[in-house]
């Protein structure tokens, strides 16, 4: 079935769904490439690092990867308005949004949780 729709997509003479199918492959290629790195980088890291400092690597990247994911959903209202401003030609108000959104996260960082 999925093969079936894919092929679709390629056959067909609609680019939309052409570039559709190729992000989605492009998305699935670049995370393989980003699982065999991270294996690879882990024995480069412990040559290179005493137990300490990896350990210290080991935290302040948890505590980066957590602060990516938990970005309060600005990522994803940056994407949505982002696509709108950019299908609708207003170049000026994407530059915006995307400047809105890296200021508002050193802000948001420095404020804190909430109670």
């Amino acid at each position: 079935m999925i093969r079936g729709l894919v092929e679709k997509y390629l056959n067909s003479s609609d680019t939309r769904g052409k570039r559709i199918v190729e992000q989605i492959a492009l998305g699935a290629g670049l995370k393989v490439i980003n699982s065999i790195v991270g294996i690879v980088i882990i024995p480069l890291y412990l040559s290179l690092l005493t137990e300490t400092s990896f350990g210290i690597w080991l935290t302040v990247s948890a505590a980066v990867n957590w602060f990516n994911i938990f970005d309060l959903g600005l990522g994803n209202g940056l994407r949505n308005r982002f696509a709108e401003a950019k299908a609708a030609g207003e170049d000026a108000k994407a530059r915006i949004y995307v400047r809105s959104k890296w200021w508002s996260l050193p802000i948001s960082a420095r404020r804190g949780p909430t109670p």
